[in-house]
């Protein structure tokens, strides 16, 4: 993220040594990590909050189309249904006589 280095960071401990003083630097560090860590939790928070709405607003469109979907392809199955019965019963006809023919001879 900061693309920090050994010695950028010795640069930093040695300028918060100078301004803070050796005394102090555990009770700053401290207070930053908690203020950072307040920080990242209120930032989840929000990201939080952000995807649920936005999950919410594009859930309840996609579970509508869905519903849609389903209805067409219910009714593609039984229109394909009544498709396959139409044809199986001139093949079930010509079977049928065919069978017949064949005891005659």
């Amino acid at each position: 993220m900061f693309n920090i280095g050994l010695p950028e960071l010795i640069l930093i401990i040695i300028i918060a040594l100078v301004v803070v003083g050796p005394d102090r630097i555990p009770e700053v560090a401290k207070t930053l990590g908690r203020t950072i860590g307040t920080l990242k939790n209120a930032l989840d928070d929000v990201k939080g909050s952000i995807e649920k709405e936005v999950y919410s607003e594009v859930e309840k469109p996609l579970k509508d189309i869905d519903a849609e979907i389903k209805v067409e392809v219910e009714k593609a199955y039984q229109e394909a249904q009544k498709i396959k019965e139409e044809i199986e019963k001139p093949v079930e006809s010509a079977k049928a006589d065919k069978d017949k023919s064949d005891y005659s001879i």
